[in-house]
């Protein structure tokens, strides 16, 4: 019985590693559900403002352009060249 109250004072070197289990435990369960609400709230969006990815959804052929041709991707003819022919489309 000695025993039992004793283990029951002073934690024992099992006891600490069942706690870092449980700490490491519930860190994962934070991180899925912060990456699940990342991707269910749109996070690949960050992708497309950082100019990794297409052209933002709901933009236009001639605002693409612009960027392209803003960020230094085509030159003065090219632009020139593709902005005639969308237009020319849109007619």
């Amino acid at each position: 019985m000695t025993n039992f109250m004793d283990r029951m004072v002073s934690p024992g070197i099992w006891d600490a590693g069942v706690i870092v289990v449980w700490v490491l435990v519930a860190a994962m369960i934070v991180l899925l559900a912060v990456l699940a609400y990342r991707a269910l709230a749109g996070g690949g969006r960050n992708l497309v403002e950082q100019g990794r990815g297409g052209p933002p959804a709901g933009s236009d052929a001639v605002s693409v352009l612009e960027q392209r041709y803003a960020r230094g991707e085509i030159d003065d003819e090219e632009f020139e060249r593709r902005r005639a022919a969308l237009a020319g489309k849109r007619q």
